[in-house]
């Protein structure tokens, strides 16, 4: 493992991962065999699948072929004959393809962008930073304290680091908070489903049934392989919404509360980073194809929005506006939280927006303003 004692030297080490393992799984390739990986049999866990997922996921990019052998981990003979070990031989050396933590010490941890100790590595992490920039198709040469790798570090959040952590035995949350009536949290607890949990229950109850085991892993492979595909995919358009998202807020020169958005985006992501001045406070943007449109109220979090929904609207749909304001016809749907309302047109969703911002601090309907 490479010695790293700030984040500037552990992005350094990532660059030189991802160049040995290149390197290495390259000239593997072009021999046209297919890539033999192999790991441990008995008990599996999430990360040694995940890991698999990833670098099957990566050969079949470069074009390449793979076939997974599980084997004792005395087995020594068989271990040397494999091309990558994953979660087995004690030792990470991507110029090799090996990528285990179970050596004495492990296999070192992250550092973060404070240069401060973050989660040890478990192997689907050693894997996912020996080439997971050659999946996002980021940069992955190393600038001068400029390290941009957005998609890269949204999978990191998202699945891997959570993986690493339970294989470590770090301490998960045993609860949960969830925004109640009027905004404000209530704490309630239960074990989080975390994914490694769901890969562990694949296990069969005999674990020392190889053949049976082969059958539950390769199951649990299935898995993960959609559900990396799924997260590096969803990370991707998130990464694509917070380009959109900022250029239209560069281009932005009316009413400075409301953009209106040419396809519809995750904003909530992002807008907080994008305007830090909290001047937009209603987002509107076209639901897809149907011609809906839909307003949205910005939350803010501890700076809660100053347009509001009046309350008699909520969880209303078409039809049950009976004796409301003549703008409600409009309303197709009003979220039950008073943080969303769909449109039957781009032109509803403006004559709302018009109609609320006349009402901030206001929640009472005067029908004596025009729609």
């Amino acid at each position: 493992m490479d010695s790293y004692s700030n984040y500037h030297d552990f992005m350094n080490a990532r660059f030189k991962w991802h160049l040995a393992f290149m390197s290495y799984l390259i000239e593997k390739i072009n021999l046209g065999e297919p890539i033999t990986i192999g790991t441990h049999n008995e008990r599996f866990h999430c990360d040694e699948i995940m890991g698999i997922a990833i670098l099957e996921t990566l050969i079949t990019q470069l074009k390449g072929s793979c076939t997974i052998h599980r084997t004792d981990r005395r087995d020594e003979a068989m271990l040397s004959n494999m091309d990558i070990l994953v979660d087995i031989g004690g030792k990470f050396d991507p110029a090799k393809g090996r990528f285990d933590h179970h050596q004495t010490g492990g296999a070192g941890y992250r550092i973060n962008k404070r240069s401060q100790l973050d989660i040890p590595f478990s192997s689907c992490g050693l894997v996912w930073y020996s080439c997971g920039l050659i999946l996002t198709g980021e940069e992955w040469s190393v600038e001068e304290h400029s390290y941009s790798s957005p998609i890269f570090d949204i999978v990191e959040h998202e699945i891997i680091r959570g993986i690493c952590a339970s294989d470590s035995g770090s301490v998960m949350p045993n609860g949960f908070k969830f925004k109640g009536p009027d905004n404000y949290y209530i704490e309630t607890y239960g074990s989080p489903m975390h994914i490694s949990k769901q890969v562990g229950q694949y296990n069969s109850d005999d674990v020392r049934n190889h053949q049976e085991q082969y059958q539950q892993f390769i199951k649990a492979l299935n898995m993960l392989h959609d559900t990396f595909d799924n997260t590096l995919r969803s990370a991707e358009t998130c990464v694509a919404d917070k380009k959109h998202l900022q250029e239209e807020l560069l281009k932005k020169r009316d009413q400075e509360e409301v953009l209106v958005l040419q396809r519809s985006v995750r904003w909530e992501q992002h807008l907080n980073e994008l305007d830090r001045n909290g001047l937009v406070k209603i987002i509107l943007a076209p639901r897809g194809e149907d011609g809906v449109w839909s307003l949205y109220l910005a939350d803010r979090g501890k700076r809660p929005c100053t347009v509001t929904i009046p309350p008699e609207w909520r969880g209303k749909r078409d039809g049950e506006f009976v004796g409301e304001h003549p703008i409600t016809k409009g309303i197709l749907f009003c979220h039950d939280n008073r943080n969303m309302i769909n449109t039957v047109d781009k032109e509803s969703a403006l004559g709302l927006t018009n109609f609320l911002l006349t009402k901030i601090g206001n929640t009472q309907l005067d029908t004596s303003i025009a729609a």
